[in-house]
């Protein structure tokens, strides 16, 4: 399931990785062996792939539909009208 702590854990390993490998892209436009049609196409790639993550689980589209573990939707959250404690599941 996408909406437990393991996405948060390789997340933050995507997003260096992915810079790094942009620069080497680079590198291999301006050396000759690749052409710019062949980064953009890559580049193309890694946007229409985020945005339809996105819409789908609801990172920066569809905030309505943010999951948090077994919880469902967390979007829409109101305050309580008495003052007891919530009771959280254990």
């Amino acid at each position: 399931m996408i909406s437990f702590q393991y996405t948060a854990y390789w997340s933050v390993q995507l997003f260096p990785a992915s810079l790094l490998n942009l620069r080497w892209m680079d590198q291999r436009v301006r050396d000759g062996s690749r052409t710019l049609a062949w980064k953009s196409s890559w580049v193309s790639a890694l946007v229409v792939a985020t945005l339809c993550m996105s819409y789908q689980y609801g990172a920066l589209l569809q905030h309505d539909i943010t999951m948090g573990g077994l919880a469902g939707t967390i979007s829409g959250l109101t305050r309580r009208t008495t003052s007891a404690a919530p009771e959280w599941p254990c």
